[in-house]
């Protein structure tokens, strides 16, 4: 057993088949690269009209939450960390959802809303992910939930045979 901390979550992050940003290529956004919000990332199995992923967030979601969220989806990759964020606030989804593979719905609300939202064939097509509300994700066991709830869907964008999902 890893004696020191980074050890441990090292060993961690491996079981959860999670790469740290510091083992990537030279473009990571922690270098200088930041995440394109308005340029959706697309997934190379996909037609190029739809994106990979979507962040459904509240619209009164603090700072602090919003980054422990980019935190995570930094660590996950490309479609995750480039994914265009919806709001849901008094006026609904903004801006509307575009098609996606996977939708993150961050808490009960975002994924009623996006029900609404989406047409029947896009609900069909795509996997819808409930997550805990962005907030509760200062807690160990939210990140728990976090980890293991994206761990299928991330498998699936690297191609793993047998990872769940369509």
């Amino acid at each position: 057993m890893p004696a020191s901390r980074a050890a441990r979550r090292l060993v961690r992050l491996q079981a959860l088949e999670v790469r740290p940003l510091r083992l990537r290529g030279t473009q990571s956004p922690v270098q200088g690269h930041a995440p394109a919000r308005d340029q959706p990332a697309t997934s190379g199995n996909a037609d190029a009209r739809q994106v990979a992923c979507v962040l459904l967030l509240p619209a009164a979601c603090p700072q602090r939450c919003l980054a422990l969220v980019d935190r995570a989806m930094l660590a996950l990759g490309d479609a995750f960390a480039h994914a265009p964020r919806v709001w849901l606030g008094d006026a609904g989804l903004q801006p509307s959802p575009p098609a996606a593979q996977v939708y993150l719905a961050f808490g009960d609300a975002q994924a009623r809303a996006l029900g609404h939202a989406l047409t029947l064939a896009e609900i069909r097509e795509a996997e819808v992910v409930l997550l805990d509300p962005p907030d509760s994700l200062h807690e160990a066991a939210a990140k728990q939930r976090l980890w293991q709830a994206l761990r299928p869907v991330r498998l699936r964008f690297l191609g793993h045979p047998g990872a769940g999902g369509r």
